[in-house]
């Protein structure tokens, strides 16, 4: 049996340092050892260090494959927040890959989730709000990238992140020219 949390540290380090081959390869031998072992979180967990290295080296196709499969694997176990974080990933995915129209039903999703969440870290939700801000402001929509700013920086304010705080406080000025 693998140690999962051991070898995610691992990937952890190796993309970190930029050794995003190696990440990858420890990755894929954790899913592998996962699966075999049919612990289902572990599985999920382990998912989501393959679809992070996948997206570090451009794999978009990869990269969706695990995030949706991590997704699923989660809500099947009823693990509402690590869900809500793999499918804000997928979203990520879409939206790095300019798929704003893909992505942005999936954020919606992602809010949803945390809305329903009563322990939702704020800066979870801070960081879902963000990424819709940036998708809304993609497709043109002012007023919801407005919104999803306001409640990005109350949230960054929450959780003490001044660099998030900054960066809405940007964004809604820029809006506002």
């Amino acid at each position: 049996m693998i140690d999962l949390d051991t070898s995610l540290e691992r990937i952890r380090l190796a993309r970190n340092d930029g050794r995003s081959e190696e990440a990858r390869q420890e990755a894929e031998a954790a899913v592998a050892a996962t699966r075999a072992s049919e612990d289902r979180t572990a599985v999920a967990r382990a998912l989501c260090a393959l679809g992070g290295c996948a997206r570090d080296q451009r794999d978009t196709e990869v990269a969706k494959r695990c995030y949706a499969e991590a997704t699923e694997r989660y809500r099947a176990i009823g693990d509402g927040d690590r869900a809500a974080h793999a499918l804000r990933h997928l979203a990520d995915v879409f939206a790095g890959a300019g798929s704003f129209s893909e992505a942005e039903p999936l954020y919606r999703e992602v809010l949803s989730l945390y809305d329903t969440l009563p322990k939702a870290a704020p800066l979870d939700v801070a960081n879902a709000l963000r990424s819709s801000a940036i998708c809304y402001e993609r497709t043109s929509r002012t007023s919801s990238a407005r919104s999803a700013w306001l409640r990005a920086r109350a949230l960054y304010e929450v959780a003490g992140i001044a660099a998030g705080v900054e960066e809405s406080a940007r964004r809604l000025q820029a809006l506002d020219a």
